[in-house]
């Protein structure tokens, strides 16, 4: 499996998260992006985190939920939308998604979106988007990816992220928890990769 990236990338965005979920919260984007990185590892495929701004936003819900983004801004943000929620965590304020072969974003935490009080469900899986054609695109600099999605009860959402130069999970518990490496190890074992 570890000759075909866009294979292993298809099986754990099948099984991971549940498994995810039994060792870890929903809101630690942290303890999830460093697991995908050592499990990609594992499986023989180049991986890393990016640090970003996350944004998704259900307008006919007037709903949003936002991390990372600087204060003046997400009062902003907040303004356009009736119901808003800041993302719980570490203290960290930013979302962490996973970069695999310079080529597909893995957010392994896109659930941390999930609302039912607002109408809003973001099912527990892992989230991958194909950066090819995606113009002007470029992991090495800054970009803003915006993205529209269709939800499983048909409402439109929208979906940003923007790279940060913030770092700081790295000083954090669920950046440094040393069971990662050991669920990594059976994710890549439930994928056929061990």
């Amino acid at each position: 499996m570890s000759g075909r990236p866009a294979l292993v990338v298809e099986a754990y965005a099948r099984i991971a998260r549940p498994v995810m979920l039994k060792y870890m919260h929903t809101n630690s984007c942290i303890a999830a992006a460093r697991t995908t990185i050592e499990t990609m590892r594992i499986c023989g495929l180049r991986a890393e985190e990016i640090p970003v701004c996350f944004a998704f936003h259900v307008p006919s819900r007037k709903y949003a939920r936002l991390a990372g983004f600087p204060a003046e801004e997400q009062a902003e943000m907040r303004a356009n939308a009736a119901s808003w929620e800041d993302l719980p965590g570490s203290g960290w304020n930013g979302h962490l998604i996973v970069l695999v072969e310079d080529r597909w974003l893995l957010d392994a935490a896109i659930d941390q979106a999930d609302c039912p009080r607002f109408g809003v469900s973001v099912p527990a899986e892992v989230f991958v988007v194909d950066t090819v054609g995606h113009k002007g695109w470029n992991p090495r600099k800054a970009f803003e990816l915006n993205l529209g999605l269709i939800l499983d009860n048909g409402d439109r959402a929208e979906l940003v992220y923007r790279s940060i130069a913030d770092t700081g999970y790295r000083e954090t518990e669920a950046w440094t928890d040393e069971g990662l490496p050991l669920l990594a190890r059976a994710l890549a074992r439930g994928m056929g990769a061990l």
